[in-house]
C-alpha cells in the first residue's frame, strides 16, 4: 500500500485526523498561523463573491 517513504501512509493518516484538526482549529488559531478555520472560509467565500461579481460586470 505505501511506498518506501511512507507517504501513503501519512496522507491517510492527515485524511483521517482531518475532521479533528478542523474541530479543534475552528475557532482558535494554529500556532504559527494568523487565522483560524472559520475566518479563513469567511476570506475565501467573500474573495469568490467578489470575483463573481466583477467577472458578471465586464460582459
Amino acid at each position: 500500500m505505501s511506498d518506501s517513504n511512507g507517504k501513503s501512509t501519512n496522507l491517510k493518516q492527515k485524511i483521517k485526523e482531518l475532521p479533528q484538526a478542523i474541530k479543534v482549529f475552528w475557532k482558535t488559531t494554529p500556532k504559527g498561523r494568523y487565522l483560524n478555520w472559520k475566518e479563513i472560509l469567511c476570506f475565501s467565500e467573500a474573495n469568490a463573491d467578489n470575483i463573481i461579481i466583477f467577472s458578471s460586470e465586464n460582459r
